[in-house]
């Protein structure tokens, strides 16, 4: 994903209600929950505006994980709470902390990747994004 500004909450994908999403805050990465759901900065590195930066998030329905450019970050991410019946690209909820900026893949898996495949992935493709 990439970001024109980091200003505001900007979300790469989100599920809705109260359920989780990933994006921008600031310049921070994140993984949160919004109607009261919390909010987790993950320690990975800064995102700069303009800037493709690869992110991954995966659930093993134990531990969450965040990775940023293949690097799994730190912080505390907390469960996943609640079934996930819809997915928004680009939007929190298909209306609000919209993305201003771009996508260039995103991907869905039916499972948790692991911290080995989510690393194969970014190899993949970072050269075509300048990573």
């Amino acid at each position: 994903a990439k970001s024109t500004n980091v200003t505001g909450w900007q979300t790469v994908i989100g599920t809705g209600g109260t359920l989780r999403q990933i994006g921008f805050s600031g310049s921070n990465f994140y993984y949160g929950g919004n109607g009261g759901g919390g909010n987790a900065f993950l320690n990975g590195g800064a995102v700069s505006a303009n800037t493709w930066c690869h992110m991954t998030f995966t659930f093993d329905g134990i531990t969450a994980y965040g990775y940023l450019n293949g690097v799994q970050t730190t912080g505390s991410i907390g469960s996943n709470g609640g079934t996930i019946t819809n997915n928004y690209l680009g939007s929190y909820n298909g209306g609000s902390e919209l993305l201003n900026g771009s996508i260039g893949i995103a991907k869905i898996y039916n499972r948790a990747i692991t911290s080995a495949e989510n690393l194969r992935n970014f190899n993949a493709t970072r050269g075509r994004f300048g990573i």
